[in-house]
């Protein structure tokens, strides 16, 4: 599995003179595309795991997947950097986009969401209830 950040995604170095904390980190304000590409020839069940973080006030983040179909809906991102866990979803064989709507709390706080670690990983198989 591979993942290509769409136009709307821009580079920051995050420096602070702590080799601990120097980090590379995508950012996004509004909407904007992860495209994530499954080199397999058959749809995979995957996990979406990324670490993120959203200065000042944060931001409210909704992830709809290939279908359109939210698979994260209005999550609160906060200032700190923190793991948000993206359901299970089938990513077909190629590269598939995944739609990202970032916003603020209201239209005089907007936000922005940087992420600096996509992991994607094959989900294992769900039970039957």
């Amino acid at each position: 599995f591979y993942h290509v950040w769409g136009p709307q995604w821009r580079y920051v170095k995050q420096s602070d003179g702590s080799p601990r904390l120097n980090s590379n980190w995508m950012g996004i304000a509004g909407a904007g595309q992860l495209m994530l590409g499954n080199t397999t020839p058959e749809t995979q069940r995957v996990e979406l795991r990324l670490t993120a973080i959203s200065p000042g006030a944060g931001c409210r983040l909704t992830i709809a997947g290939p279908d359109g179909v939210p698979l994260l809906k209005d999550v609160a991102v906060s200032g700190g950097p923190g793991t948000l866990e993206v359901p299970a979803f089938q990513l077909s064989p190629g590269e598939q986009p995944l739609s990202f709507q970032v916003r603020g709390s209201s239209y005089l706080n907007p936000a922005e969401l940087y992420v600096n670690v996509v992991e994607i990983r094959r989900a294992p198989e769900a039970t039957p209830q």
